[in-house]
């Protein structure tokens, strides 16, 4: 390890805590250009990471930046909890345009993927008049109660989340839960669900929201059959429950489609967003039906949440990956890989 890297590695041990820290490599950043991170020492690496998933951009791309120092000269900051900006309306416009569905949508903004999951938790019940919540073993929605509540990761295994959150297996044909091969597989895990999770400890009739990755990431990059997708969408409408798709990590073009649930034809009525939405500035979202995010005034607010130079850059960002082929490439590497 060279000496400057070392030295800022020792110092950030004894200033930072570990509860923030998931430390993979020796890596002190000094400066990133389109997929390559230099470090303090000069030294250059290959960023295949997508530094957890944010930069799907590349990193600096000459338009974002150009977004951000333009927004960053007029104005660094409007709370979009009283003050609205017009890239704010922007963003939120096209979003509603990009989302499928032909029922009224809105758009609520976050910081990060953890509370925008919070706000399913919290806004969907509100909304239904409903309690419970369905998630999956496996998924990860975030680090905030809400959101952990939701997840059904080792990462929150050591807290107690909140307790109307009913967890039911994912379809993994790798590794069934019901030990089945996919050549005789009859959806067993959606006949638990209607067959035992329903009919014991979480009634249809009080069941808010069923929230999935269309392919579940940290779960271990499990891909669903199809027909699942399809046949779980067909079980929500059967019950008046709520579908929302976590589109955090594969969203935003980087299935080789815009999002990951349109692989499977879904029309989910919440999409969460968040990462590389504005290419490394803090910014999620939630795009749903407009009483869901109407539910309530000042419900669920951040007040940094939409400032105008995240929104600035989410809207370059997604000219970047609409207009300069990101997703058709996402797609041909995937295929080729």
């Amino acid at each position: 390890m060279d000496e400057k890297v070392e030295h800022i590695i020792e110092r950030d041990e004894k200033a930072l805590g570990s509860s923030m820290k998931i430390r993979l490599f020796p890596l002190v950043a000094e400066s990133a250009k389109q997929n390559i991170i230099t470090d303090v020492d000069g030294k250059e690496y290959v960023d295949f990471t997508a530094n957890w998933g944010v930069a799907s951009t590349g990193y600096c791309h000459p338009k974002v930046v150009e977004s951000i120092k333009k927004q960053a000269e007029k104005n660094t900051f409007s709370s979009y909890t009283t003050v609205l900006t017009e890239s704010g309306v922007e963003l939120a416009e096209r979003l509603i345009e990009l989302v499928p569905g032909d029922f009224e949508k809105k758009v609520w903004f976050g910081l990060s993927g953890s509370d925008a999951n919070d706000c399913i938790a919290k806004m969907v019940p509100l909304a239904t008049k409903r309690n419970r919540i369905i998630s999956y073993f496996g998924a990860y929605h975030g680090q905030t109660m809400g959101s952990l509540s939701m997840s059904g990761h080792t990462a929150q295994a050591k807290f107690v989340g909140s307790g109307n959150v009913v967890k039911i297996p994912y379809p993994y044909c790798y590794r069934c839960a019901f030990n089945k091969n996919r050549e005789d597989c009859k959806l067993d895990c959606l006949q638990f669900l209607e067959e035992h999770v329903f009919k014991t400890v979480c009634p249809p009739e009080d069941t808010a929201v069923i929230i999935v990755e269309a392919m579940q990431c940290d779960g271990g990059d499990v891909v669903p059959p199809a027909e699942y997708m399809e046949e779980l969408e067909k079980i929500c409408k059967k019950y008046g429950i709520l579908l929302a798709c976590d589109e955090v990590k594969i969203g935003i073009g980087r299935t080789g489609k815009l999002f990951g649930f349109e692989h499977f034809n879904l029309t989910p009525d919440a999409v969460v967003f968040g990462k590389p939405i504005a290419s490394g500035m803090p910014l999620s979202g939630v795009v749903a039906r407009k009483e869901v995010l109407d539910a309530g005034i000042a419900t669920h607010l951040f007040t940094t949440a939409g400032c105008p130079v995240s929104t600035a850059a989410a809207n370059a960002t997604l000219d970047v990956i609409l207009n300069e082929g990101l997703i058709q490439n996402a797609l041909e590497m995937g295929e080729y890989i």
